[in-house]
């Protein structure tokens, strides 16, 4: 979960975060971006490297109405029930499983050199004329170790955490000092 002010980028395919790349399917864990087409889209790769796309859980919603403002955008898969959601401002806007293969668990990616990216992905290189690092603004940036609903949205979406919450993996405030940092890839 997280609070984006995004500046629209026409045309690119602009990563938000995931681990993601550099190879097609073989390091696809999890992603989110906004589409070429101002879509945005979270998408889980499947298990199966041989089946390409086609054990992928994906879902997209219209953004175009979300640039140039603060909003909370929250993803949530649930390996329960095979269902991935989009919240935006602490409501659910879309939900998708996969009904042939539904989503259980996340990929284990098995290279020390390949991390989780926020703002960006392994795979930028796969295309530099298509693909782009995320320009805009975020804030209050959590990744969390189990699911949530739109109550607890509502509930924690304004407030800051301590970073010992149970199930916290990462925390990123983004408002710890006076100073103005970059973040670079």
């Amino acid at each position: 979960e997280l609070w984006l002010k995004p500046e629209r980028q026409a045309g690119k395919l602009q990563y938000i975060g995931g681990m993601w790349g550099p190879a097609e399917e073989k390091y696809d864990s999890w992603v989110v971006y906004i589409s070429p087409q101002d879509s945005l889209t979270f998408q889980i790769n499947g298990q199966n490297e041989r089946l390409g796309n086609l054990d992928d859980t994906r879902l997209s919603i219209p953004f175009s109405s979300y640039y140039n403002s603060w909003n909370h955008f929250a993803f949530v898969a649930d390996g329960t029930t095979g269902w991935i959601y989009i919240y935006v401002n602490a409501y659910p806007v879309d939900s998708a499983r996969n009904q042939f293969y539904p989503y259980k668990t996340f990929k284990q990616i098995n290279n020390p050199d390949l991390s989780p990216q926020i703002g960006s992905t392994n795979a930028l290189s796969n295309d530099l004329s298509l693909h782009r690092t995320y320009k805009g603004l975020m804030d209050e940036i959590r990744i969390w170790g189990r699911t949530f609903n739109a109550n607890d949205f509502i509930c924690m979406k304004d407030k800051s955490m301590s970073g010992s919450e149970k199930d916290l993996f990462v925390y990123y405030r983004c408002n710890d000092s006076s100073y103005i940092y970059t973040l670079c890839d």
